[in-house]
Parts: structure tokens; sequence; C-alpha cells
């Protein structure tokens, strides 16, 4: 479940060139988005 989820998240993050800090299973995106 949640892991085509986090690879869809990291690499969208990538491209967008978007800095990206992971906590446990959660993606916190450094605009202020929270992905679960």
């Amino acid at each position: 479940m949640g892991t085509v989820d986090f690879a869809q998240n990291w690499k969208w993050a990538e491209i967008n060139h978007v800095d990206i800090a992971v906590k446990g299973d959660k993606i916190v995106i450094r605009n202020g988005c929270l992905y679960h």
C-alpha cells in the first residue's frame, strides 16, 4: 500500500527539485505538505 505511494512521492519530489525529509513512514515536504 505505502510502497507504491512512497516511490511515486519520492520521484515526484526529485523531479520537482523539492527538498524532502523522511520521518519514519511519513514524507515531509519542505513546502509544508505532508504525505503519509
